[in-house]
């Protein structure tokens, strides 16, 4: 069981913890938190951001940023 933090964007709200066996709780938890868009820790490090699309789709990515290593979701 892994360990996420969901950290909401652009909006005021605090950090959501989630314990989960795989990413797929994440995206339930960020839709009913009602956030567009938000950055993922996965044990305590950075693993991808995911955003809302107006359509309903999900956007899953990885931000560019330097120094933030990013964990790949699969491999």
């Amino acid at each position: 069981m892994h360990h996420y933090q969901i950290l909401p964007l652009a909006q005021p709200s605090n950090p959501t913890d989630v314990a989960a066996g795989d990413a797929s709780a994440v995206l339930n938890m960020v839709q009913r938190l009602g956030c567009r868009e938000a950055d993922v820790l996965k044990d305590g490090a950075y693993s991808f951001s995911v955003r809302l699309d107006s359509n309903g789709l999900w956007c899953i990515f990885g931000r560019e940023d330097e120094g933030a290593e990013v964990v790949p979701l699969f491999g």
